[in-house]
């Protein structure tokens, strides 16, 4: 069980971590065009006023800031080519694109668009400045190299908080569940009694049950340790299985344990369900070594719960009626094995 219940912990960490991953991927690429954007309005902005405050040619844009991701061009929307650039070597090549022209970015003021320069495609956002088609050009891998960059750092973080979040998984389970019934601890099921005794309403009618392995010591001698381990996790699978809904059942220490059924309507209701589970101390076998069939016992004594808000006094009735139980079915467990 606590295997399974791993491996759904770990599936269900690696699809979100995919999920929210593959929502990231999508909005940093929003973010990265939104700011290309940004920076070209700028840019359109800064170059509109050189050009209203020089009366000069946008063929030189030695004032603009530089950045060596980005080019501004000068384009012939006719020719189809670059008349201005902010690298030399560029000037004269071919700018390819389609159902571009001068009232086509005058009418939306500033046109996106993507384009090939050389065959190389690109990222070009487009403006009419002082009549001439101006482009602001960013290489489709210089986007994906900032998407990529962003992702990166992100799935590092992201992977740093599942990681933290297993391991507090991990140290709560450890903290709250015994380790070899994978049942809560003594800790944990008086942490949880507490809470529900503080509401007896919800919790009904029902019963406190003491529980405690037989001829656990007789199985330690005669099989090992290692068998006498697994004649525990036998005995807190069988009480743990009963009535899941209304189980609360746990290890307290070495061979006792203790099972709380609750959500009742009535005593008779719950009465009816701890016939049924008494039955259990002699209806379940385990293979302990090699063909040994060995007969599974526990003996049990429980106290009726409604209404209560002290669970300790409870504990130790139903501990002195399992202790009186045990006396009685030792004896017979014994002479059925």
């Amino acid at each position: 069980m606590g295997n399974t219940q791993n491996r759904h912990l770990f599936v269900v960490v690696a699809i979100v971590i995919v999920a929210i991953l593959t929502a990231f991927i999508v909005c940093s690429s929003f973010y990265v065009h939104h700011k290309v954007r940004q920076n070209a309005s700028t840019t359109f902005h800064t170059i509109e006023s050189i050009l209203k405050k020089d009366n000069g040619s946008p063929f030189v844009f030695t004032l603009l800031p530089s950045d060596t991701r980005i080019s501004l061009y000068v384009i012939d929307p006719n020719a189809k080519k670059i008349i201005g650039s902010t690298d030399a070597d560029d000037i004269g090549k071919a700018f390819s694109y389609a159902d571009l022209s001068m009232d086509t970015v005058v009418n939306s003021k500033i046109y996106t668009k993507q384009v090939k320069i050389d065959g190389i495609k690109s990222y070009c956002i487009f403006s009419v400045i002082e009549n001439y088609l101006i482009g602001y050009v960013v290489s489709d891998s210089v986007i994906y190299s900032d998407v990529i960059r962003n992702t990166v750092v992100f799935a590092l973080i992201l992977l740093l908080i599942a990681f933290l979040f297993v391991r507090f998984y991990y140290i709560t389970k450890e903290r709250d569940i015994d380790f070899l019934t994978g049942l809560l601890n003594r800790r944990s099921i008086h942490k949880r009694l507490t809470e529900m005794f503080a509401t007896p309403e919800k919790m009904k009618h029902g019963a406190i049950i003491m529980i405690d392995a037989d001829n656990l010591k007789k199985v330690n001698d005669t099989f090992g340790h290692g068998k006498g381990d697994d004649y525990l996790k036998k005995i807190g699978s069988v009480i743990s299985s009963f009535g899941k809904e209304k189980n609360l059942s746990a290890r307290l220490d070495g061979d006792e344990f203790i099972t709380i059924l609750y959500g009742y309507n009535s005593d008779e209701e719950a009465q009816a369900d701890i016939d049924e589970f008494m039955k259990l101390q002699g209806e379940n076998n385990t293979f302990l070594d090699n063909d040994v069939d060995y007969l599974v016992g526990f003996s049990a004594g429980y106290i009726l719960i409604y209404g209560q808000k002290d669970f300790h006094a409870l504990l130790d009735k139903a501990d002195k009626m399992m202790y009186e139980n045990k006396r009685m079915h030792k004896e017979k467990l014994e002479l059925i094995n």
